[in-house]
């Protein structure tokens, strides 16, 4: 077996725009030299030319008299072996360039593999930490029996992005990712009531579990109005069951599950479902665009006019990356009569049957564009390899 140590010695970042994070760059270097060289040159030949120079000899200076004189001729080959023996600890501490070494990398947050990359010839590498998806790197060099974690620069990940739940905690509090919202959510009743774990979600780390479909999980989102988005994994353990998954700001955004289908409205009044038939077991990447314009209206609602609130609602559900249903109505909505105000807030719930299923929950306070909906779809399928980052939890479903 290789037991090679590998330093890890960070060299900089190449800065990108200020919502990005930066390139981490690392050089690799491998330092076993210092760990298993055995003893350094030429020391053990210094230390004894050492003591043969100051054990010297005795000159006589009278026939009753001597004193004692320093050996000058070990001095010369002691610091010559001392030389040498230091620069050989410079070499060992230095290490031997990894140059065109392949690296695994993973992104330690979702567990997607990000692929295989090789050392210059300096043995530097540069991670991928530009990506939009990615948080926290985790390498591996393929071959060598070695294996660490290289925390990059902790990112926000994309622009815009109001709050992130990697859902990996195993506790009764998820925490949003630092530098995002820093926001946290209890599960309703504590873990074994109503909310709890799988130990294994759609890759191979925990993932959040429905036991009832009672209480749902309540975070705080981004102001509706304008254009927000929101991406999730949702476990699909009965496509059968007819339930609601996901609702924002209280009844005005709505995804349901209905006769086998997605299906989404906006303030309960118009409806439009799916056509993609879901199946049991199954992890399915589900990304919403929604968008809230009107308000107060003082010459708004039914004759005489006297004013109401409306509100222009649209919403896209994607599902696997691919647009799955849109809901634009032609006219505003009146959610509720003149002079209330009606049901809106920031509050986001997450619900379903029992043993359904979320995990890497991101909510932005900005639309999703087309682009990023299919390459967020293509980093989490094609980063659920056998044998590197594959989840026990169900199939995926696009």
């Amino acid at each position: 077996m290789n037991t090679r140590k590998v330093e890890v010695i960070r060299v900089g970042t190449i800065n990108l725009d200020i919502d990005y994070p930066a390139k981490q760059i690392i050089r690799l270097r491998d330092v076993s030299g210092l760990y298993e060289g055995g003893p350094l040159k030429g020391l053990a030949d210094a230390k004894k030319k050492i003591e043969a120079f100051k054990r010297g000899k005795r000159a006589k200076i009278t026939e009753d008299h001597s004193i004692h004189v320093y050996d000058q001729s070990q001095l010369e080959p002691a610091l010559v072996n001392l030389s040498s023996s230091v620069s050989d600890l410079h070499d060992r501490l230095r290490g031997k360039r990894l140059a065109g070494v392949n690296v695994d990398i993973w992104d330690q947050i979702s567990g997607a593999y990000l692929g295989a990359y090789n050392t210059d010839e300096h043995g530097t590498l540069v991670l991928p930490t530009d990506a939009k998806f990615v948080e926290v790197l985790q390498w591996k060099i393929a071959g060598g029996g070695y294996s660490d974690c290289f925390n990059g620069e902790r990112a926000a990940g994309m622009p815009g992005l109001f709050f992130y739940f990697p859902c990996n905690e195993r506790s009764s509090t998820i925490k949003s990712f630092p530098g995002v919202s820093g926001q946290q959510a209890d599960l309703p009743g504590g873990v074994s009531q109503f909310w709890g774990w799988y130990d294994s979600g759609f890759f191979n780390r925990p993932a959040l579990r429905v036991f009832t479909e009672f209480e749902p999980l309540e975070l705080f989102g981004a102001d509706p109005s304008g254009k927000r988005s929101f991406q999730f994994l949702w476990y699909c353990n009965d496509p059968a069951g007819d339930r609601t998954i996901f609702v924002y700001s209280t009844e005005a955004f709505r995804l349901e599950i209905e006769n086998g289908v997605l299906k989404g409205s906006l303030f309960d009044q118009l409806s439009q479902s799916g056509t993609t038939p879901l199946d049991a077991e199954t992890w399915y990447l589900i990304q919403i665009n929604t968008l809230m314009l009107g308000g107060w209206n003082p010459t708004g609602g039914p004759p005489p006019y006297e004013g109401a609130y409306e509100y222009w609602l649209t919403m896209y559900v994607y599902l696997g990356g691919t647009l799955e249903l849109s809901i634009v109505p032609d006219e505003p909505f009146s959610p509720l009569s003149q002079g209330t105000m009606p049901g809106v807030s920031s509050l986001v719930f997450f619900r379903g049957i029992e043993n359904d299923g979320f995990d890497e929950i991101r909510h932005l306070d900005r639309e999703l564009y087309e682009s990023e909906i299919a390459d967020y779809a293509a980093f989490l399928k094609n980063g659920r390899i056998y044998g590197k980052s594959k989840g026990e939890l169900g199939e995926i479903g696009w």
